[in-house]
């Protein structure tokens, strides 16, 4: 009852206040978002925003908890939709870009990245960890729910796309600790990022 409260309240908020799409960004970061007049870079490759993606499998929900299943219309705005969520995961497989069988060296290590931690680690939970990006300035930004999987890269993917649609001529500086599995799949699905300017760094 709460969230709902929450969500009416904000809705109510960006209709009497016309919040644009970018007003709401700026809302959360100023910093990051806000007005880019006069603003003077250090280097003309610098990118105009920077966010640290990553998950983390201690925020996880048990499913004897509660059986509530929330329409995608009771999603906060912070949260990307799991049907958006799906729609990247199916680009992923359609171009045989999905995150089991990668082959940079560094992958071995990352338990995250290819489901080593096996089914009975989340066996009890629907939501077994959550997806986040947060700006330079260390504000969250946007989340999505991980449901029974590890930290596929159709992850970062969805809260990358979700920001270049509202900032498509924005240069995106992008901060993972799998990095270098982002980086190739992003140039093997340009059809999804087409257009956008993309740092990577691991």
């Amino acid at each position: 009852m709460f969230s709902r409260i929450r969500l009416i309240q904000q809705k109510i908020l960006i209709e009497g206040l016309q919040l644009s799409q970018n007003d709401q960004w700026a809302n959360q970061c100023p910093r990051c978002f806000g007005p880019n007049q006069h603003e003077v870079k250090s280097h003309p490759k610098e990118p105009d925003i920077i966010i640290a993606l990553d998950g983390n499998f201690q925020q996880r929900h048990y499913a004897y908890a509660s059986k509530d299943n929330p329409p995608e219309s009771h999603y906060p705005r912070s949260f990307v939709k799991p049907s958006k969520i799906t729609n990247v995961a199916d680009t992923l497989t359609a171009t045989d870009a999905s995150a089991v069988g990668i082959d940079p060296p560094c992958a071995d290590v990352h338990k995250a990245a290819n489901d080593a931690r096996g089914e009975t680690t989340w066996e009890k939970c629907d939501d077994n960890g959550l997806f986040a990006s947060a700006c330079r300035h260390d504000i969250p930004l946007m989340f999505a729910n991980i449901y029974k999987t590890g930290e596929k890269l159709y992850y970062p993917i969805a809260l990358v796309r979700n920001l270049l649609a509202d900032f498509p001529q924005h240069k995106v500086g992008i901060l993972y600790d799998i990095g270098c599995h982002l980086e190739r799949h992003v140039r093997r699905m340009e059809s999804v990022l087409r257009g956008s300017g993309l740092s990577y760094h691991h």
